[in-house]
């Protein structure tokens, strides 16, 4: 059986930095750069005298990183079924060139992907297929705009939703302070009520006729899904191998639901194991040349930084003095959950979930204040890691991805301008998505609290 594979299929690596970005871009999306920022840092504290080298390395939570990168190989199996260019061709027949299912169906498979490990490269993966299906529209600016805002939106949303759809997620995973099950409970409801709100408001928003609005074009929209399902006709899914990677992937979700004695990053690299022995005819996907490890590069220096941090002593003197000053609970939750979502504004999910951890660790210690607390501070942490990512459009891991493949696409509205996806454009939208998601968030937790 044949397989036709998209372009984004096919090199899986992200692109460079481009020329437009001149050395500052090159600089700052140099996936070496935190790894040696972090070497130098270690080493000048190591040099001082503060911090210990060898508790971080004992300390370091490889399954982390292991977890990811069992979840990137078992993702390029996938993606060698080809489901990506049959997809393409669904979603053209779904959506009917409308503007409103096509958001509807671009949500429904962005969530689906994302809460199942891996946010970003799901993203990077769905991203080009839908960039297709929108030169089949006649839509103007502002549809364009709000839409890859809901896009990542809703990436951060769903992979937050799961222990395992993103590095933050991970991270609260790995640090003990709650288990698989206690988050899945707790966060899923919390983050699919975000969901349902974002996607009313962007309704409310995008599309609501206008007065004034010119009717769309309708039998241009109609010729470009003609179009698109001519450009994918010939490709073919190899359904026998997409059918066992999934009920792989089933088999691992209940093997970290049920199986609480095994570790979670086990249960991920059998799954991926087990998903070549299933599937030998995608086997060759999972090639580690041609997987994209650059952000396990980045994940692993901002573990390293934290862990070391972890050893100095400071985190612990920031518990005991929220501790000493905040003596309510639920007000140390609401101020931590603040903290939480601004630094991760500026500083990006990745940094701050890495950092900020090892301090919700200690405020939950036997004898402190949120002593028993963890499974619903790791979920207010969530929450405010993903409040904090949808503000800005650097703030999240994959807002930078989606902007550079918007203007590599070379889309276009209605009006025949060029469509970019800016931090400037995605300012308004950001502000609103990162301010009704930390409220809702705070009346989530401060509801489950009192129960």
């Amino acid at each position: 059986m044949t397989v036709t594979l998209l372009p984004s299929e096919r090199q899986p690596r992200p692109q460079s930095a481009s020329p437009q970005g001149g050395r500052f871009s090159a600089l700052v999306e140099n996936p070496f750069l935190p790894l040696a920022v972090v070497t130098v840092v270690i080493a000048g504290l190591s040099a001082a005298h503060i911090g210990h080298v060898a508790d971080a390395a004992r300390r370091f939570p490889f399954e982390i990183l292991a977890i990811f990168i069992a979840l990137e190989f078992y993702t390029a199996m996938v993606i060698g079924t080809g489901v990506a260019s049959a997809l393409a061709v669904r979603l053209a027949r779904w959506g009917r060139a409308s503007r409103g299912m096509t958001l509807v169906t671009s949500v429904i498979v962005l969530i689906a992907t994302c809460a199942m490990g891996n946010n970003l490269t799901h993203v990077g993966l769905v991203l080009p297929i839908l960039l297709v299906l929108l030169r089949t529209l006649s839509a103007d600016r502002r549809y364009l705009v709000g839409y890859f805002a809901c896009v990542m939106t809703v990436v951060n949303l769903a992979g937050a939703s799961t222990p395992v759809g993103d590095f933050p997620a991970l991270t609260i995973l790995a640090s003990g302070i709650t288990s698989f099950n206690s988050y899945l409970a707790l966060a899923f409801p919390l983050f699919a009520i975000l969901t349902a709100g974002t996607l009313l408001i962007l309704y409310l928003a995008l599309l609501r006729p206008r007065a004034g609005a010119a009717g769309a074009n309708t039998d241009l929209q109609d010729a470009g899904v003609v179009l698109l399902q001519a450009r994918y006709r010939h490709a073919q899914v190899d359904k026998r191998s997409l059918l066992a990677l999934l009920a792989v992937l089933a088999g691992m979700f209940g093997g970290w639901v049920f199986l609480h004695s095994v570790p979670p990053w086990v249960v991920a690299w059998a799954g991926a194991a087990l998903g070549s022995v299933v599937a030998p005819r995608v086997r060759s996907a999972a090639r580690v040349d041609a997987a994209d490890l650059y952000p396990a590069l980045k994940i692993g220096a901002f573990l390293a930084g934290a862990t070391y941090l972890s050893t100095t002593g400071l985190l612990q003197f920031l518990a005991r003095l929220l501790q000493d000053h905040l003596h309510t609970p639920t007000l140390m939750i609401v101020a931590l959950m603040a903290v939480v979502a601004v630094m991760t504004a500026f500083l990006s999910a990745g940094p701050t979930a890495a950092t900020l951890l090892p301090l919700c660790q200690a405020l939950v210690a036997p004898g402190a204040v949120l002593a028993g607390k963890g499974n619903l501070l790791a979920v207010a942490f969530a929450g405010a890691i993903c409040a904090g990512s949808s503000a800005l459009l650097w703030s999240a891991t994959a807002g930078p991805l989606i902007a550079r493949k918007v203007q590599s696409a070379g889309l276009r509205d209605d009006s025949g301008r060029p469509v970019a996806f800016t931090a400037r454009a995605y300012l308004p939208w950001g502000l609103l998505n990162a301010s009704i998601q930390f409220i809702v968030a705070v009346i989530y937790v401060l509801i489950m609290y009192r129960i």
